[in-house]
């Protein structure tokens, strides 16, 4: 008797984290899952609190409440915003919607590491191009044979690296790719960057059919369990993630704290201002200890360990004895490399201090 068979894509997807097992008590100082640690703005908390009284209810239409409020944050064209649970939503619907069966999507070799799956789950072909410490080479993109290619996929800043492109680079590529193809940015850290390009994305989006950025509100925003994402595309591409939206993307609570955390501002600010301290001062303090510490754009850390008698493994295993969770991925290209997320100050002073005694211990 024949089975139901699983699109055959399906059968290659493999886990791109290593998630060790949750142990109890659970760890004192979690610095795994780049989440902001100073926490949401207090007012959603309140508006969090009064849906409780509504969890029955679905509130439909919901990008008629939460795209205007978008639009007029960020000054974008509204009928070029669409919602989703978390931008990773937005991703996937973007590749189920525009990657054909059997065609390619390219990404950056160790970029984003879940991006694949989206292309296997939608059957079509993801192919990995070459990068250069950890940050996407444009010329490389450019090499690939383009003739079944239809999305090319950056993550900028990139995850689990922190590294990002410049504007620049991003324009020529774009510049130099077929019209046919769809440019999809996942800019979710874009808030944490130096000096940041949002006006030039906006207007290249704007000025081109086939690009679009994707944000979301998980990470300075400070909302990761809500789960709220938003995009920005042609108007022609927005209706088709709009059509294969689920029918209510957001819960009601989501929905409220997101409104509302729009309008705190300076909250946002005193979380971008917090990073950039922690971001600089513990950069310096783990390349004093004698780790590659590769130069992040977001709010982590991605740390090599060059000692083969010190390696990452080991040094994550001996974190979490001390209640600290760092971030190990299973590709071997990652295998020297801890993930760390720019957390409280004290959290990470402990993780510092408990990496320093590691290196320091007898092999």
């Amino acid at each position: 008797m024949n089975n139901p068979l699983p699109n055959p894509g399906l059968e290659q997807i493999s886990g791109h984290m290593i998630d060790p097992v949750m142990t109890w008590p659970p760890p004192m100082i979690r610095l795994d899952s780049n989440e902001n640690a100073l926490g949401s703005s207090p007012h959603t908390i309140d508006v969090a609190s009064y849906s409780s009284f509504e969890f029955e209810r679905y509130i439909a239409n919901q990008h008629r409440f939460l795209v205007p409020a978008i639009a007029k944050r960020f000054s974008l064209e509204p009928d070029r915003v669409a919602i989703g649970c978390g931008s990773d939503d937005l991703l996937a619907r973007l590749v189920r919607c525009y990657l054909n069966r059997g065609n390619h999507m390219l990404r950056s070799q160790n970029s984003y590491l879940k991006t694949p799956r989206y292309a296997l789950s939608a059957g079509g072909i993801p192919i990995s191009v070459k990068d250069h410490e950890f940050t996407a080479v444009v010329d490389n993109f450019l090499a690939q044979d383009l003739t079944n290619v239809n999305i090319i996929y950056l993550a900028n800043p990139d995850n689990p690296s922190g590294t990002m492109l410049p504007y620049e680079e991003i324009q020529r590529l774009h510049r130099n790719i077929p019209t046919r193809i769809l440019l999809v940015l996942d800019c979710a850290y874009e808030e944490y960057i130096d000096e940041g390009f949002f006006e030039r994305l906006r207007g290249m989006v704007e000025q081109n059919p086939n690009v679009v950025f994707t944000r979301t509100f998980s990470k300075v925003y400070g909302l990761a369990g809500a789960r709220i994402g938003w995009s920005y595309s042609s108007q022609e591409v927005q209706k088709i993630i709009h059509k294969a939206s689920l029918t209510f993307p957001l819960s009601s609570a989501s929905l409220r704290m997101a409104l509302v955390a729009l309008e705190d501002q300076k909250h946002v600010q005193w979380v971008i201002n917090h990073n950039r301290v922690m971001r600089s001062k513990f950069t310096a303090r783990f390349t004093k200890m004698g780790l590659k510490v590769y130069p992040s754009q977001a709010n982590f850390l991605l740390l090599e360990f060059p000692k083969k008698d010190k390696t990452a493994a080991n040094a994550e295993l001996y974190l979490r004895k001390k209640g600290v969770w760092v971030r190990r991925f299973a590709s071997e290209n990652y295998a020297s490399s801890l993930r760390m997320t720019l957390g409280l100050e004290s959290h990470l002073h402990l993780a510092a201090k408990y990496l320093q005694d590691f290196l320091l211990q007898d092999s």
